[in-house]
C-alpha cells in the first residue's frame, strides 16, 4: 500500500493488523453509498477524512460467494478541500 499523504510504502510486514485497525478507526467516513450490488460483487465509493488532514476518495469492491464477502481490493485517490 502506497500512503498518498507521504509516498511511503508498506506491506503486511511492515505494520500490524493492530496498526492497520487504529488507522481505519481513527477515519472520519462520509459519503459511503453502494454503487452497484448483485448476488456476485458489491460496489461501493466513500470519502475518508483522516486526523492528519488528508482526504481519500476510495472505490472499494468486494466479490461475493455465498453471500458473504470473501475478496475485496480497492483503489484510492487523495483528494482536496
Amino acid at each position: 500500500m502506497t500512503w498518498h499523504s507521504t509516498g511511503k510504502v508498506t506491506n503486511l510486514n511492515s505494520m500490524s493488523a493492530e496498526q492497520m485497525k487504529a488507522i481505519m478507526e481513527n477515519a472520519d467516513i462520509k459519503n459511503r453509498r453502494c454503487i452497484y450490488e448483485n448476488d456476485d460483487i458489491l460496489v461501493q465509493h466513500l470519502r475518508a477524512d483522516y486526523p492528519n488532514g488528508t482526504k481519500d476518495a476510495t472505490m472499494h469492491v468486494s466479490l461475493k460467494k455465498d453471500g458473504l464477502l470473501y475478496r475485496s481490493e480497492t483503489g484510492v485517490t487523495s483528494v482536496q478541500g
